[in-house]
């Protein structure tokens, strides 16, 4: 957290309770205290949460608490097209409570593992082309000129894993991040 709460004489932030881990330390004096659940589980555990917190208001849900979470199945992912090694991921997970959607993110303090990107969605033939089907990907001046919008395309941004392993877990960790 930012001054002016963790400065001086001010009030302390409480201590967090048993068994509940944040996933980036308040400060540089805590830090490495505090181990963050890898994203696929601490999602898993917010389902398990979410179904208990339901039964406590007297709402029960058909499956066992222990069966409430995501699987494998919940998760859509695609490449970007390109050869080994250039090949990158990005993944889509999907709730199968809500059907509310959630997108790779790029993971705080994993800056090197991934890379922000866009293509278009041409919404007359349903589908997503990549940017250098469209402008020479070394000229960024194009895209600021609105060309995709021009063509009647929309912009996607996207961020590219090396593994799809990785991209799974940050759109997991978006979807934390977002419940």
């Amino acid at each position: 957290l930012d001054s002016p709460y963790l400065a001086g004489n001010d009030l302390k932030l409480p201590d967090l309770p048993p068994g509940v881990v944040l996933p980036v330390a308040l400060s540089q004096s805590n830090e490495g205290v505090h181990v963050a659940s890898p994203p696929k589980k601490a999602l898993y555990d917010w389902y398990l949460s979410f179904s208990k917190k339901l039964e406590n208001v007297g709402i029960f849900m058909d499956e066992p608490a222990n069966e409430i979470g995501p699987t494998n199945e919940s998760y859509n992912f695609w490449t970007n097209n390109l050869d080994s090694p250039d090949t990158l991921f990005t993944a889509i997970f999907t709730c199968h409570l809500t059907g509310e959607r959630f997108a790779s993110g790029s993971v705080i303090g994993e800056e090197n593992t991934y890379k922000e990107d866009f293509w278009y969605f041409d919404h007359r033939e349903c589908m997503l082309i990549p940017r250098g089907a469209i402008i020479n990907e070394d000229d960024d001046q194009c895209d600021s000129n609105g060309i995709g919008e021009c063509l009647g395309l929309r912009r996607i941004n996207f961020v590219w894993y090396k593994t799809k392993k990785k991209a799974m877990a940050a759109a997991a960790a978006r979807a934390v991040d977002c419940f």
